[in-house]
């Protein structure tokens, strides 16, 4: 047959049912032709079909009747209707197949489909019009020759009777090897022999063979995989063997394999991780779903896989935000994140937080989704959230200061309390200062740095600063360093501490306990000095009532008489230190004895001295000793005067303290916050530190020698103390010095002073008993009590005194008692005293003040008190009003 191309009837309508002309051309062409709709109904065959397979339309009117004619293997009937029922491309070459014919004689037939909107016809042609030569010919070798892939033919006896070179060349022989008859078995590894011999055989049986797939054994041994395709060789419509293509598919195994190996490492990883992961469709369906996704969810696989959708899974509150996003990922032209947060619904309602990604699988509309449980991540979130903003209000509403430095001097960030220490406006303004500006001492800044490097740390280290006005002020520290990862240090933590205040109340305190101590001892060294005073004092005045002014002897006595009143003035400052000076307490008005004092300085003070008051009119009284506080008042004037050599200005204010300054005082009351403050200032050269921690210590002073005793301040420090008051001094070298002196308000009315009238009358004939453990003393005032007329009974302690008592007690009628005496003192004594008669009457006489013990012996029943040494007649005076019963 003459070769008929396929362009031959593409163009030409294939519907014949009305077209004479088209029936008659195409009944004229030598090759036969097939038209069925795609109903599969058979509308036309040509001569040539009828006298090629021996039969006409009438005998196939479907293309089922002609595929059961033609292919009655059912696995090449299958593959052939595979085919055309496949979408067929205008392009298509066509195909080789076997055909079975009517006296089932077989041909090899190149089939080409031509399809024109409902109807396919199928061209027939045989391959041996196309090759002449059955056995290759020439033109068969060279076109072999040109291809990239080994071309081969086999005779009937299996044996190789062509190969091109690239075959040959493959295989790893010379062409002269299927000259000497090389098997074409022996190509293969022994394993696939029986295979190949058996498609052999099945080619040569006149059917097509499909594809197939060997191990292809080299002449070196060697194998590689190869894919045969292999069809039969017709001459004069004689099959004389099969001719196929050969290609080496050793890298499509290999991709294939990786190609496997990544889908099962997948598949793997799809079922074995620890996250759920589902894939669904654009319909939210979920097509398939990992062993993950079934715990996670609660539902089995076989309930979830095409059967649940994802909506079902999400929240209310989130599934509008879910169900935009998963909309607009078809369009590609909006940027959707592939990473969210929404909340997750089981099976039993249980609610999840979830953290989601998904991916669009490539080439499809599909989608892969993992869920990640971060409910407990959230939980840790919130309270880390929580925790940073604890941690956030405590840096910004500490009240210690809290800052982070680096090792180079710079602030890295610094709390309110900080800014406002250091007395910068803002946090921007102190973060632009170095660190070591804000030192008192630059040098502490290395010392602290060494600290750290050597200890890791620093707790409660002392460190001076100074604000933004250069005023100092001194700070505790505790400091952590921050490391990197090398352990290198980067930056500095630190809580600092104002201690100023508590430094300087520690002092205070320090102080009133160091003079608490010195007065215990100046107290009691006074009271001894007070009864050798006694026994001086008492005679001299005594023996002045024995003698006139013209006696020889009267000035050496009036001269022993001052000298013991100046040493009992002495010894009273002593005392006045040591909380053993106030005698006569009554409500007054501070600013009554400011002015007072200020009278009598008036007139000793240089005019250089510029002296001013600036007093509360309106302030409550206190209760004080009124000579007492004027001499503290007089000893604060002379200091401040003698701190001004060159002329000054001393000034004197009263008002009211306010209750925050008060309340830091450690020597204030804690059930008293409403003072009186009264303050002394100068002008003059001031003190530094070391001279204000001791300038009220007993005989501690800064003038020249012989120009003071050193008992002025400390004497002021105990008459303020012994008034439950409390004292406070600021002072700068060059400055001047402010002396405050805080008194506890009264509020009583103010008394005045009333002038006692004296008792001319001291001489008396009752029985007195003398209690004192001082034998000049008891024998001094047995002296004076016979001078003058009384009955005198002795005792040397109280034990003694209280047998005395319980013989006489009838004929006593007054108790002149010592308060600190061996084996019981002067309160137990009088108490036993009371116990035997309710109303003895006792005269308390002591070189201590009428505080502390005295006052507790004249509260339970002591009618009066005398402090020694004193004069004879204040002391009869004051006996003879006890006995009169006119003592007040």
């Amino acid at each position: 047959m003459v070769y008929f191309p396929e362009t031959a009837i593409i163009g030409v309508p294939l519907s014949v049912n009305n077209s004479t002309i088209f029936k008659q051309l195409i009944h004229t062409i030598p090759h036969p032709i097939l038209v069925f709709q795609a109903s599969g109904r058979t509308v036309f065959t040509n001569r040539a079909f009828a006298d090629c397979f021996g039969y006409g339309i009438d005998q196939v009117p479907t293309r089922t009747d002609w595929l059961m004619r033609a292919f009655p293997d059912p696995d090449e009937r299958a593959a052939a209707q595979s085919y055309w029922e496949s979408k067929i491309p205008d392009s298509d070459p066509g195909r080789q197949w076997s055909i079975t014919c009517a006296d089932n004689t077989r041909h090899t037939l190149l089939i080409r489909p031509v399809v024109h909107d409902s109807e396919i016809a199928l061209v027939f042609e045989h391959m041996a019009d196309r090759h002449p030569s059955a056995t290759g010919s020439d033109k068969i070798e060279e076109l072999a020759e040109m291809l990239p892939q080994g071309v081969f033919e086999i005779d009937t006896d299996g044996k190789i009777s062509f190969a091109n070179t690239c075959a040959l060349e493959a295989l790893g022989y010379d062409r002269g090897s299927y000259e000497k008859g090389l098997d074409a078995r022996e190509l293969v590894v022994p394993e696939d022999r029986e295979k190949v011999t058996r498609n052999i055989l099945r080619v040569l049986s006149g059917k097509n063979t499909s594809t197939n797939e060997y191990t292809a054994l080299r002449k070196d041994g060697s194998t590689f995989p190869v894919l045969i395709h292999s069809a039969p060789i017709y001459h004069n419509h004689t099959l004389i063997g099969l001719r196929g293509m050969m290609v080496d598919i050793t890298d499509r195994k290999k991709a294939e394999q990786a190609l496997a190996e990544s889908e099962e490492m997948y598949r793997t990883v799809f079922e074995t991780t620890g996250t759920a992961m589902i894939i669904f469709g654009e319909d939210t369906i979920i097509t398939r779903a990992n062993t993950e996704a079934e715990k996670f969810s609660g539902y089995t696989l076989e309930e979830i896989e095409g059967k649940k959708s994802w909506i079902e899974f999400v929240h209310k509150d989130d599934l509008v935000k879910m169900q935009q996003l998963h909309q607009q990922r078809t369009d590609t032209s909006v940027a959707i994140p592939e990473n969210y947060e929404f909340r997750f619904v089981d099976r039993w309602g249980k609610i999840r937080d979830i953290y989601l990604s998904i991916a669009v699988i490539p080439g499809t509309k599909n989608r892969v989704s993992s869920l990640v449980d971060i409910t407990e991540r959230k939980k840790f979130e919130a309270a880390l959230q929580e925790s940073e903003e604890r941690y956030r209000r405590l840096f910004e509403d500490s009240k210690d200061m809290i800052i982070m430095t680096t090792p180079e001097g710079k602030y890295l960030d610094a709390n309110p309390s900080a800014v406002n220490a250091l007395g910068y406006d803002s946090k921007e303004e102190l973060l632009q200062v170095a660190v070591a500006d804000t030192y008192y001492n630059r040098q502490d800044r290395k010392k602290f740095q060494q600290i750290i490097a050597r200890d890791g740390f620093i707790k409660n280290y002392e460190l001076e600063l100074r604000k933004k006005d250069d005023t100092p002020f001194t700070t505790v520290v505790s400091s952590t360093p921050l490391r990197d990862q090398d352990g290198n240090i980067i930056a500095y933590q630190s809580i600092i501490r104002d201690v100023t205040e508590r430094r300087r109340l520690e002092q205070q305190l320090f102080q009133a306990q160091k003079m608490e101590s010195i007065g215990t001892l100046a107290g009691g060294i006074a009271h001894d000095f007070n009864n050798i005073l006694a026994g001086i004092l008492g005679y001299a005045s005594f023996m002045k009532t024995k003698i006139d002014q013209s006696h020889q002897f009267y000035n050496y006595i009036n001269t022993i008489e001052k000298s013991s009143q100046r040493a009992a003035e002495l010894t009273a400052q002593i005392l006045a230190f040591a909380r053993g000076g106030k005698y006569d307490i009554k409500p007054i008005n501070i600013n009554t004895i400011v002015n007072d004092t200020v009278k009598i300085i008036g007139r000793t003070v240089d005019k250089s001295i510029e002296v001013a008051t600036r007093l509360d009119q309106s302030l409550p009284t206190v209760d004080a000793d009124a000579s007492q506080l004027q001499q503290a008042l007089m000893n604060l004037f002379v200091n401040a005067r003698d701190a001004m050599p060159g002329g000054g200005r001393l000034v004197i204010e009263t008002r009211l303290a306010n209750t925050s300054e008060v309340r830091a005082e450690p020597g204030a009351s804690s059930h008293q916050f409403q003072y009186i403050t009264l303050s002394v200032s100068d002008t003059g050269h001031g003190m530094d530190k070391s001279v204000q921690q001791r300038i009220f210590d007993p005989f501690f002073t800064t003038k020249e020698k012989g120009k003071g005793t050193g008992l002025g301040l400390s004497m002021v420090y105990g008459i303020i103390d012994n008034h439950d008051g409390f004292m406070r001094v600021q002072s700068k070298p060059r400055k001047g010095t402010i002396f405050s002196i805080y008194l506890p308000v009264s509020g009583k009315p103010e008394e005045t002073a009333q002038k006692t009238q004296a008792d001319d009358n001291l001489h008396g004939t009752e029985c007195v008993l003398i209690v004192d453990d001082e034998e000049d003393v008891r024998i001094f005032n047995e002296e004076i009590f016979k001078e003058y007329g009384y009955r005198v009974l002795l005792a040397e302690n109280g034990e003694e005194a209280v047998a005395v008592y319980k013989e006489q007690q009838e004929n006593i009628d007054l108790v002149v008692l010592d308060m600190v005496m061996p084996k019981m003192g002067g309160y137990e004594t009088f108490l036993t005293m009371k116990e035997l008669n309710p109303d003895v009457k006792a005269l308390l006489a002591t070189g201590y003040s009428q505080d502390g013990k005295a006052q507790e012996i004249l509260d339970q029943g002591v009618q009066g008190f005398i402090q020694k040494p004193c004069q004879v007649a204040k002391l009869l005076s004051l006996a003879r009003s006890i006995l009169d019963g006119t003592n007040r």
